[in-house]
């Protein structure tokens, strides 16, 4: 009997299958990282898009409470001319007595707002 040398058959074929497993979880490794980057991508839209819905309430909420202050303080002042004007029609009418004493002229002047 000859010594014959072994064949490399079955080396070459755990080698294939060795490079196959690496593939595989070089592919599994890839797809995890590829999910794990869209999760992060789409968490910080979420979070971008609460931020900018957030600021946006604020600034409503802002704009609403000027104008509204705005607002009272106008109506303030219209309240304000027009006692000024209701003591000074009053004024006038005691200075603007008949001589009878028993009529009242009315100043319509103070009125006039227009």
């Amino acid at each position: 009997m000859r010594n014959r040398l072994p064949s490399p058959l079955p080396i070459i074929i755990i080698i294939i299958i060795i490079i196959i497993i690496i593939i595989i979880i070089i592919i599994i490794i890839i797809i995890i990282i590829i999910i794990i980057i869209i999760i992060i991508i789409i968490i910080i839209i979420i979070i971008i898009i609460i931020i900018i819905i957030i600021i946006i309430i604020i600034i409503t909420i802002i704009i609403t409470t000027i104008i509204t202050i705005i607002i009272i303080i106008i109506i303030i002042i219209i309240i304000i001319i027009i006692i000024i004007i209701v003591v000074l029609n009053i004024i006038s009418f005691h200075k603007k007595l008949l001589p009878s004493g028993q009529k009242w002229i009315i100043a319509s002047t103070h009125f006039d707002l227009a």
